[in-house]
């Protein structure tokens, strides 16, 4: 067993990394660099990959794998096809390694792709602001978005892509909207989620899961009139018939009025506890008055909304689905952590540009 062998050992065969590599597109005739070198000089060869300089990598090539090639040439090896070969080789991956609840994920059905999305930022040397635009104030002038979703089902990427700091999570939300088809199960959290995507996502004919945004008016139908709902009235209710969950057709919106399936969740008291302490401590540092009626009894509350019926998502399983989305934050934990993503080597704006076209 030759030096590639142990390193991509036991994630891939040198063999399985060579045929994502031509699929790609990345390798198209025999030459010197191939797909599994190529792979595993830049994830599992050098743990401070962040700091080297092509002509360090070229330097590598050479002494490990006796291997010449001029830093120019390597640098023309880092366009598209290079990300989508990686990308494919994520995929592959995470279909390998991903972890699931057998008994959650057995309920999960009637749907096509189960689609997890999220993001992370973190800033980059300020000669990018051009490209990718910071949030001002004390950070660097350029700042990077990646945003990540992949099917939870089989593993498949639906979304990788770096942008701008400043396309907010809600902005990019709409402009991917044709990644969605009819039957995925949509799961992000609140910063995706406007009222104006869950409409574009039932239009779609596929189905959402997302908890509802503490500012938004929810609202039950009484006859022909629209009633705000009472949420110390809800939280007594359960807390008074013992109930953990509890489920009711609301409109979201005072305008909008977008009707969806909505079910609340009765924290337990040291959760409950948490809340009120971090809103209080909030209050205090913003010279606000005291929490009111309404706001402590919506804190005992989590409130979940989807569109998706109670035969493909039970009321008491609804949760629990909502924590796969736990997954992705899971790996981007992984990525700063440990690969320390967030710290960048400085490198010509035509380096990080061809990555991404």
């Amino acid at each position: 067993m030759n030096y590639l062998d142990i390193s991509i050992d036991p994630f891939f065969s040198a063999q399985e990394l060579d045929q994502l590599a031509r699929e790609a597109q990345f390798v198209r005739r025999e030459g010197k660099l191939n797909g599994s070198l190529f792979f595993d000089l830049i994830v599992f060869h050098n743990e401070n990959l962040k700091a080297q300089s092509l002509n360090d990598m070229s330097v590598t090539l050479k002494d490990i794998y006796s291997i010449e090639i001029r830093k120019q040439s390597l640098h023309e090896r880092f366009n598209r096809y290079a990300l989508a070969f990686l990308k494919q080789a994520l995929e592959k991956l995470l279909h390998q390694q991903l972890e699931l609840d057998s008994a959650i994920f057995s309920d999960l059905k009637g749907f096509n792709r189960i689609l997890l999305k999220d993001s992370t930022s973190f800033q980059i040397d300020a000669s990018l602001a051009q490209y990718y635009a910071g949030s001002g104030g004390h950070g660097s002038d350029a700042s990077i978005r990646i945003q990540f979703e992949y099917d939870i089902v089989s593993g498949r990427i639906n979304d990788l892509s770096v942008t701008a700091f400043n396309r907010q999570d809600a902005k990019d939300s709409l402009a991917t909207i044709e990644l969605i088809d009819p039957g995925d199960l949509i799961i992000r959290d609140l910063a995706y989620m406007g009222l104006e995507v869950l409409k574009a996502i039932r239009i779609k004919e596929a189905f959402y899961l997302c908890r509802a945004h503490p500012t938004v008016h929810i609202l039950q139908k009484h006859q022909d009139e629209y009633k705000q709902i009472d949420f110390v009235e809800i939280t007594q209710y359960m807390k008074t018939h013992n109930l953990s969950c509890l489920e009711k057709e609301v409109y979201l919106g005072s305008k909008e009025k977008f009707k969806t399936r909505l079910v609340f969740y009765l924290l337990p008291q040291e959760e409950y506890a948490k809340r009120i302490r971090k809103a209080q401590k909030n209050n205090q540092k913003k010279g606000r008055k005291v929490l009111s009626k309404e706001y402590k009894a919506r804190s005992a509350l989590n409130i979940f909304i989807t569109n998706a019926d109670t035969q493909q998502i039970p009321m008491d399983k609804l949760w629990d689905f909502y924590r796969l989305r736990w997954q992705i934050e899971l790996i981007f934990k992984i990525w700063k952590s440990i690969c320390n993503i967030e710290w960048t080597h400085k490198r010509k704006n035509s380096h990080y540009i061809s990555m991404i076209r």
